[in-house]
């Protein structure tokens, strides 16, 4: 039953998204905050999770716990981009325009 719930939502969300719908009202004001406010979650998470995994821990391991997370936080997006890179690779020649 829940599997059933989950796919009737699933099926709903895709009805109703106006991905579509509203592709031709995008400006570079909208783009731009979005772009600001992923900037503003992003500088509080970073503190916020680092201070969580920090209490999780003894004094003496808060360092070595958020030298970790932070080594995480950075290899994270570094290991997506070359693996997208692998996987995706450029063209030896460009095309001509």
């Amino acid at each position: 039953m829940k599997f059933f719930g989950f796919a009737l939502f699933a099926l709903l969300a895709l009805a109703v998204s106006p991905g579509q719908a509203f592709a031709d009202d995008l400006n570079s004001g909208d783009t731009a905050w979005m772009l600001t406010a992923t900037a503003l979650v992003l500088f509080m998470t970073i503190p916020g999770l680092a201070l969580f995994y920090g209490g999780l821990v003894r004094v003496k391991n808060v360092l070595s716990v958020n030298v970790n997370w932070a080594g995480d936080t950075v290899a994270s997006p570094v290991s997506a981009e070359t693996a997208c890179r692998v996987r995706f690779p450029r063209p030896c020649s460009s095309p001509s325009r």
